[in-house]
């Protein structure tokens, strides 16, 4: 019976040596996992903080590329009212009504043209920044004033 014992004993004492060879193996393998899930929650936040920041930058853009639509389209209202004025008096006088009614018209081509071309630009640079934030969004334009179209 004692050669039973001492077997079992034995059996038991290997399979323990096995069992905690495997629980360290296991241990380790829970570390490293535990480890590369920090790693990735790391980089999961940095990775959030990017998009984020991506996001404001994409939203100022979009918001200054609003501003100087909005901007060059007051300027030039302003623009065209204040021209108005001195066209107006001079059209009023039959002396020099035909070459105000040429400069005036002038003068529109030229402006138009002007205002035409801050525009372009910007919605150029508007079209260029958000390409290079990797938005790809055609319909994303500026706001404009209902009657300016």
């Amino acid at each position: 019976m004692v050669w039973i014992e001492l077997a079992l004993l034995l059996a038991a004492t290997a399979l323990s040596a096995v069992a905690w060879q495997r629980n360290l193996a296991l241990a380790g393998a829970i570390a490293t996992h535990a480890d590369r899930l920090r790693r990735s929650g790391v980089l999961l936040i940095e990775l959030r903080r990017r998009i984020e920041q991506q996001q404001r930058i994409a939203e100022t853009q979009q918001l200054a590329e609003t501003a100087v639509e909005a901007g060059t389209e007051a300027v030039r209202r302003i623009h065209f009212g204040i021209a108005a004025i001195p066209f107006g008096i001079l059209g009023a006088l039959a002396v020099t009504r035909d070459a105000a009614r040429v400069v005036r018209q002038s003068h529109d081509v030229i402006a138009d043209a002007v205002y035409g071309t801050i525009r372009g630009i910007n919605k150029l640079t508007g079209q260029a920044a958000r390409g290079a934030l990797g938005i790809h969004d055609p319909d994303r334009t500026p706001l404009r004033a209902a009657d300016d179209e």
